[in-house]
């Protein structure tokens, strides 16, 4: 199912749900989620595009509200958004098919992980999160991404974490605070990474690809893995 047909400036709320099959939502200024949505059907993938373009694009913010959940057994949620205001939970399931990716709507929109962008999640936010497939921010149309204060116990639901900037003249930069997480990650640029403060992953390998630019880290701060395997 989807509701294509919609016009591009319409803000669309969604009742409580049960989804059968591989579903796509959008609209042009905003998607509410106003009770639980749930993709019975194990594996079915769910789309959400919440800032279709129009004249007005910069208005769509995809909203859970509080104590709802957004779960889809197992399957994959891709969610494009000029923003994300996440009061209640995404389960998208603990296996490895559980992946949520996350897109801003707007070429160049600057996106932030416990930091300021256009498209912001705060820690408190990411907890409400499960993706055991891991959980991809940005793509290679976004813009600069900021990554700051992530922390084992917040990211502790997600697998692989993956901070993508690798629109032409895009960088990564991990600052506010240091970061650790849960799992290992994957963090990939266009113009450079740069690691203002310490960042520690845990379990698992991470990949660092920081494009045409430079990979820096900061005098006296450090990346740790674990002694699990890093790819630069």
């Amino acid at each position: 199912a989807n509701n294509e047909g919609l016009d591009s400036r319409t803000s669309l709320k969604l009742g409580k749900m049960q989804l059968q099959g591989e579903t796509t939502f959008q609209a042009g200024s905003g998607i509410e989620l106003l009770d639980h949505v749930t993709g019975i059907n194990a594996g079915l993938k769910v789309t959400f595009n919440a800032d279709l373009p129009n004249e007005y694009t910069g208005d769509g913010t995809l909203t859970v509200a509080a104590g709802k959940v957004l779960t889809t057994s197992n399957g994959a949620q891709h969610i494009t958004a000029w923003d994300i205001d996440l009061q209640g939970s995404i389960a998208a399931g603990a296996d490895v098919g559980a992946q949520v990716k996350i897109h801003g709507s707007a070429s160049g929109q600057s996106m932030g992980l416990g930091a300021a962008g256009d498209l912001g999640i705060s820690l408190a936010e990411l907890g409400r999160i499960q993706a055991g497939g891991g959980l991809t921010m940005g793509s290679s149309t976004s813009g600069d991404l900021t990554v700051a204060g992530m922390t084992a116990a917040g990211t502790q639901n997600l697998g692989e974490m993956k901070m993508i900037a690798s629109r032409i003249g895009q960088k990564v930069t991990f600052d506010g605070s240091a970061s650790s997480f849960a799992k290992g990650i994957v963090v990939q640029a266009a113009n450079g990474i740069i690691m203002k403060y310490t960042v520690d992953t845990i379990s698992s390998g991470s990949v660092i690809s920081a494009g045409e630019g430079t990979f820096t880290v900061a005098a006296s701060q450090t990346l740790n893995t674990q002694g699990q395997t890093l790819m630069l």
